[in-house]
């Protein structure tokens, strides 16, 4: 959790004839004989501040005995807070706002609610989803002590994971309502400190077992929250190149609900949604348009679709000598989109004679010209936000009128490629990478250039020779793509030409990747790194002079 971050410790006090318990946590560690159940979840969940919500009954009867118990235990002095006596709506809405304004933003909250009103755990649960969405709080701990008078011993049942059921629901609504993954993968994230955690105490063969899928779940939340983010911003190129798909593995239902019992429902509706994308296929942009559109992102879902169908376009054309070798006097790959583009909406564009357009164009029937005219017209229509438009179109019709274009087009692009056999697929470049680079390997010129994220190629097949696992992990999710090695501690060599060599493929460039970590910060050999020790990332590209020595 951030510095900024406070941990603030919140109970109702009650008015129960309190008697001296032995409170046992999940743990299985015990607390020490006391009379308030706040002593014994305080005593176990340090905190910066301790504030005991009670009414003037309860601070007659209990207080000061609360206080010296706290005392007594080396536990900071708790803050009273008063509370209305009276059980009823109006009581009710004045103790959640003394509740609510009593705790700062940004608190991490840990939350006894085992005694007083009975509604008032009730208001604390409701409140404390409030404070989630307006104060930017977060629930580190929600306990309640099963207490039952004449019990010399009790147990503190962990209500945490019910609160983490609403996250999870609510990320899920996040997803189906508006597209949007980040929420999911945050949750995978924050749940896996916490399962890494468990897994290094757990037996050794299974505790690998549960860190690889607990990795792979990690990985899947990350590519999907990447892919989610490319289609809402319009990244074709990230789109046809995701390895989304990939990620997901064959988990069985009883991995999942062993290491991350929430996520199962998720997993199977990610993987349903999202299967359908390929790396490296075109058809990717027109799944995406139907993503787009069933997520009410219409100005996404007519960018992506007329740019795929360019696209589309520009690589069945290549594969005609006659119609190449017009595009090709276009020069600039940007050019040749931009003709493409002209071509669809029915203009001429300098260059292209009228003769060649009819080249160019044949094949495409007159009514699904006129589609990808109209498709034309419409998206510059939507991203001129209908200004300077005559007859612009309501925002209401839009939606519609790209479910048409999409039906049209889509049905005739996918027939058309398959009668003139376009594979769909663009070649993937390879690409060498590691967290270093050996120096005894460069024996010729080489040229190292620092480079960002935005640079790296997360559309290529990836070869790896990373050597820290401790490190994996978090690579991972800085780049966006999967850098396990595909071979057990593999290793690098040159090729005749001293160029590196790595899985029978010859490289003229290697990416090195490597976290900057936070000052008098040494990393553990085997232990995972935790990501608030890292402060940034550097990328570097070594590039190898292609002549021979």
């Amino acid at each position: 959790m951030s510095s900024e971050y406070r941990k603030i410790f919140i109970s109702f006090l009650g008015t129960t004839d309190y008697e001296p318990v032995c409170y046992k946590f999940a743990d299985r560690t015990s607390s020490p004989f006391v009379r308030f159940v706040q002593t014994a979840t305080a005593s176990k969940y340090p905190c910066e501040r301790y504030l005991i919500f009670c009414t003037k009954s309860a601070e007659n009867k209990h207080w000061d005995r609360l206080v010296d118990e706290f005392k007594v235990h080396k536990l900071p002095v708790p803050e009273m807070i008063s509370i209305p006596e009276k059980q009823e709506e109006e009581s009710i809405w004045e103790i959640f706002d003394i509740v609510r304004g009593a705790i700062p933003e940004k608190s991490e909250i840990v939350f006894d609610v085992t005694h007083s009103f009975r509604f008032l755990p009730l208001v604390g649960t409701i409140l404390m989803e409030y404070l989630k969405s307006v104060a930017q709080c977060s629930l580190y701990q929600c306990c309640y002590g099963a207490w039952v008078k004449g019990m010399e011993s009790a147990s503190i049942i962990d209500l945490t994971p019910f609160f983490i059921l609403n996250d999870w629901a609510r990320s899920v609504y996040l997803l189906k309502q508006s597209g949007d993954a980040s929420e999911i993968s945050r949750l995978v994230e924050s749940n896996n400190n916490k399962l890494m955690s468990a897994i290094k105490r757990s037996e050794k063969n299974a505790g690998e077992v549960d860190e690889k899928l607990s990795r792979q779940l990690r990985d899947v939340s990350k590519w999907v929250s990447n892919l989610t983010f490319a289609l809402a911003t319009c990244r074709s190129e990230e789109i046809t190149g995701t390895a989304v798909a990939s990620g997901f593995r064959d988990f069985s239902e009883d991995d999942i609900k062993r290491i991350l019992p929430p996520f199962l429902p998720v997993y199977n509706m990610l993987k349903e949604s999202f299967s359908q994308y390929k790396s490296g296929d075109l058809k990717n942009g027109l799944v995406a348009t139907r993503w787009c559109m069933e997520h009410n992102l219409v100005q996404q879902g007519y960018t992506l679709l007329q740019e795929t169908i360019v696209t589309i376009l520009h690589e069945e054309w290549k594969k005609s000598p006659v119609k190449n070798s017009i595009l090709a006097r276009l020069g600039k790959n940007e050019h040749v989109r931009t003709a493409i583009t002209r071509l669809m909406q029915g203009f001429n564009y300098n260059g292209i004679s009228r003769e060649e357009e009819k080249i160019l164009l044949e094949g495409i029937p007159a009514e699904i010209q006129k589609e990808l005219k109209n498709l034309s017209q419409e998206r510059n229509d939507i991203n001129h936000a209908g200004v300077g438009i005559e007859n612009h179109i309501a925002s209401g019709r839009l939606k519609d009128l790209l479910k048409r274009r999409y039906e049209e087009l889509s049905s005739f692009f996918a027939g058309y490629k398959q009668e003139l056999h376009i594979s769909g697929t663009l070649a993937r470049p390879k690409v060498l990478i590691g967290n270093s680079f050996p120096l005894p390997l460069i024996r010729k010129d080489v040229c190292i250039t620092p480079c960002n994220r935005e640079e790296f190629p997360r559309d290529a097949e990836i070869y790896s020779f990373w050597g820290h696992q401790n490190s994996l992990g978090l690579a991972n999710q800085f780049l966006g793509v999967d850098l396990t090695p595909k071979t057990e501690r593999p290793t690098l060599t040159l090729s005749e030409d001293l160029f590196p060599l790595l899985d029978g493929e010859v490289f003229t460039e290697c990416w090195v990747v490597s976290p900057n970590y936070i000052e008098h910060f040494r990393a553990k050999i085997g232990e995972e790194i935790p990501a608030e020790k890292i402060k940034s990332w550097s990328i570097l590209k070594i590039s190898w002079n292609k002549s021979k020595p």
